[in-house]
């Protein structure tokens, strides 16, 4: 409906932009505040020209604001407003006046940047954030909710000043976003709007311990450094591995074992401090705070000694014994591994001497694939790991039986052994057809009917024979700022 066409009987509303210069940049920010000044619950309406475009609704007498972000030259135009009253019976107001908005064509609105991207902060923590274009200007911040137009002012400050929330709880859990006003040929404008940073609020969870194994935590170059995670309590739990405060591994265990972190081929770029937190989100999401730091020596243009892993490679009969054995410069210790996709997920199976011989007696299908090990040697008077060995490449085959043949050859053997296949053949016939006939009444499922010869048969996987493994599933999760 035409808004100027109806007059009614509540006071006329007023209108303005904000910046009240009603100047925009391409890609920028431009706000709308209509005021109506009577108490009660309203429901506003924003029009360009004719055309209804928002509606709010508020429950006192505050200002209703509409927020245009990315604007485009088809903002440009004349802008009023208008507000209804249910209670005690529906009215309306008259249309404020008009505004008129420009957009600048061809002027593109800078950027505005909000850090850190995400974060996870414990409840009752406190959470900084700051906002930054490329010009100096008063920045705003938002707490966003499912649009650009109804999004909750948090703090106004100076550009690249940090802001902080403090105390958070479960209702912080929100994105936040900002603009900031800037100069533009003498007059106010606002940048664009920025990226939107996710925040996630967790419970607080008991403290983690950290351990290196050696616990030395000295590692020669082109060695193995294991770091072990642990947390007291039961259930499946999420754990994070940083280095200086930046997360690099992430592990699930579902169970109160330990997350076990290896780096292999180890250099100096892995020098530092480490730490590592966990989390689960059942019943409710919770996290840790992190655990004390550890810090890893990488003893610069020391080389580790080789780990060899012999046979290089094994075909296996399934049921059969798989032997190997690990050897190293000097006597040591070796842990042998099942490897599976990458090296940060390994399945330990053994451990013993340098070059003694260990065997997985009766293999299956599932003890295929990939096999690694590494040596623990004595180093300066400490423990440290040697390099991680060659892979291993192990294939499982099924047993081949002989093929059945006749003991006689001579003529006389050649009609009783064909009255013998004639009367087999008859026998397999029937014993087919009441095998059919129990199969279209029963209906036997499909892994329980017999495999004919060539046919594709696709195997489940078996059960781990191990009481203990981790799931690492990311080498480089997404990039998590935690706030600690």
């Amino acid at each position: 409906m035409e808004p100027g066409r109806a007059r009614g009987r509540l006071p006329k509303p007023t209108i303005r932009f904000d910046p009240d210069s009603g100047i925009a940049l391409e890609g920028g920010v431009i706000i709308i505040k209509c005021e109506a000044r009577i108490d009660g619950l309203k429901r506003f309406h924003i029009f360009k020209r004719s055309e209804p475009i928002f509606k709010v609704t508020t429950d006192s007498n505050s200002t209703a604001v509409f927020t245009i972000t990315n604007v485009t030259s088809k903002n440009n135009g004349i802008y009023r407003c208008v507000y209804y009253k249910e209670r005690p019976s529906p009215i309306r107001s008259e249309p404020s006046n008009i505004i008129r908005l420009t957009v600048q064509a061809g002027i593109k609105a800078p950027l505005s940047i909000l850090q850190p991207a995400s974060a996870a902060v414990i409840k009752g923590d406190n959470l900084s954030m700051s906002c930054t274009t490329v010009t100096n200007g008063w920045c705003f911040f938002y707490q966003d909710y499912h649009d650009a137009s109804s999004n909750l002012p948090i703090a106004e400050e100076r550009s690249n000043v940090t802001v902080s929330i403090t105390t958070v709880d479960f209702c912080d859990q929100r994105s936040y976003s900002c603009q900031c006003l800037i100069e533009y040929n003498g007059t106010k404008a606002y940048t664009a709007r920025s990226n939107l940073m996710q925040v996630n609020i967790f419970g607080r969870l008991p403290k983690p311990t950290i351990s290196f194994d050696p616990d030395s935590g000295i590692a020669l170059e082109g060695g193995v450094i294991i770091i072990k995670c642990e947390a007291g309590i039961n259930g499946s739990k999420e754990f994070h591995l940083l280095k200086g405060g930046e997360q690099i591994l992430s592990a699930y265990t579902d169970s109160n074992s330990p997350a076990v972190f290896t780096i292999p081929n180890v250099t100096s770029k892995n020098d530092g401090i480490y730490s590592c937190i966990y989390h689960n989100d059942l019943p409710c999401p919770k996290a840790s705070e992190a655990s004390d730091d550890i810090r890893l020596n990488v003893q610069a243009g020391i080389k580790a000694p080789l780990s060899i892993l012999q046979p290089a490679s094994a075909a296996v009969i399934k049921g059969d014994n798989l032997s190997m054995s690990c050897t190293t410069v000097t006597d040591g210790w070796c842990f042998l591994y099942q490897d599976y996709h990458d090296a940060y997920w390994n399945l330990p199976i053994a451990k013993e001497r340098s070059n003694v011989t260990v065997s997985i007696t009766a293999v299956n299908v599932c003890d295929g694939g990939s096999y690694s090990c590494q040596c623990l040697v004595e180093w300066n008077g400490t423990k440290v790991y040697a390099a991680r060995s060659n892979l291993m490449q192990v294939n499982i085959f099924d047993r081949q039986e002989p093929k059945y043949k006749p003991a006689g050859t001579g003529s006389s053997n050649k009609i009783p052994v064909a009255l013998s296949l004639v009367f087999t053949s008859f026998v397999v016939l029937i014993l087919i057809s009441a095998l059919l006939g129990v199969v279209l009444s029963k209906k036997i499922p499909a892994t329980d009917q017999p495999r004919s010869q060539g046919e594709t048969v696709s195997i489940q996987p078996c059960p781990l024979k191990h009481a203990v493994y981790y799931l690492i599933y990311a080498k480089k999760p997404k990039s998590v700022n935690v706030k600690l």
